[in-house]
């Protein structure tokens, strides 16, 4: 699946003071995004704060999108690999078109347990399209050229980057 059009960060509507989705307006926000032109999301990004999200509320939240009619992509990274590979897994059956993963941040991971956490994930969404997320602002570190040349060799359904650093010629090699 070929990604076309515009994609945009999707925020995450909430209702009573940010406890809980607001599952009403996810269709009405979906409309005014498909209005102004937007063909897909990327759901549960750093603008939708899905890392601050329960694995429930962030899948729930894909599902509402994906409903929508926009092209659903689930950013899926969480704090440890076996949060981000039960995202990944549900992702298709919550009606995501890809999967996006940043590296659980904070405690940084060596180059072999990065491409092992990448790996993890994208044999958990397959055969959904899989990126990479990389934003080494909101992780506190980035992923080695050398990671995301050997998970190219290894996981068949990854498809490239969702690249959020400034500016772009720091990640350009």
């Amino acid at each position: 699946m070929s990604l076309k059009g515009a994609l945009a960060a999707a925020l995450t509507p909430y209702r009573a003071g940010g406890t809980e989705l607001d599952e009403d307006a996810f269709e009405r926000y979906a409309g005014f995004l498909a209005a102004g032109g937007v063909s897909g999301v990327l759901a549960g990004g750093t603008t939708g704060e899905g890392i601050l999200q329960t694995p429930e509320e962030r899948l729930r939240a894909i599902t509402l999108l994906a409903r929508s009619g926009l092209t659903t992509i689930a950013h899926c990274g969480a704090q440890t690999t076996a949060d981000t590979v039960r995202l990944a897994a549900a992702a298709a059956d919550a009606g995501a078109a890809a999967v996006a993963v940043i590296w659980p941040p904070y405690f940084r991971l060596d180059d072999r347990a990065l491409l092992a956490h990448f790996e993890a994930a994208a044999a958990a969404c397959a055969p959904l399209p899989f990126y990479v997320y990389e934003f080494e602002a909101a992780s506190g570190y980035a992923a080695s050229i050398e990671v995301v040349s050997r998970l190219r060799d290894r996981a068949t359904n990854y498809v490239g980057l969702k690249v959020s650093d400034a500016p772009w010629k720091k990640f350009s090699p």
